[in-house]
């Protein structure tokens, strides 16, 4: 307020940000909605991972490789998305957790 920045604000209501404020008073609320975005997420790059992983008619050998390729990314991502969240959580020791 009045360009002092997050300080005041902390002082007055005794929250940083809205998502301190979420995490304070509707805690279940937020790890749903976390739980189901990261759900959803994972899902979704794994259908696209096993789509690519399909054998089309007429796909040659490289573009085979490719679609390979680019279906062991997906799978990594997802693992580092994973890892990153194990690593950052501030509530629980892991994911599963959650």
């Amino acid at each position: 307020l009045l360009g002092h920045g997050e300080q005041i604000a902390a002082k007055a209501i005794g929250y940083t940000s809205p998502l301190a404020l979420l995490k304070h008073h509707h805690e279940i609320n937020y790890l749903t909605i976390q739980i189901c975005f990261l759900q959803g997420l994972f899902n979704w790059l794994g259908a696209v991972a096993i789509d690519l992983l399909i054998p089309k008619e007429g796909e040659t050998k490289s573009a085979r490789k490719m679609n390979q390729c680019m279906a062991t990314t997906l799978v990594t991502i997802s693992f580092w998305i994973t890892a990153f969240y194990n690593y950052h959580l501030n509530f629980y020791d892991d994911y599963a957790q959650m």
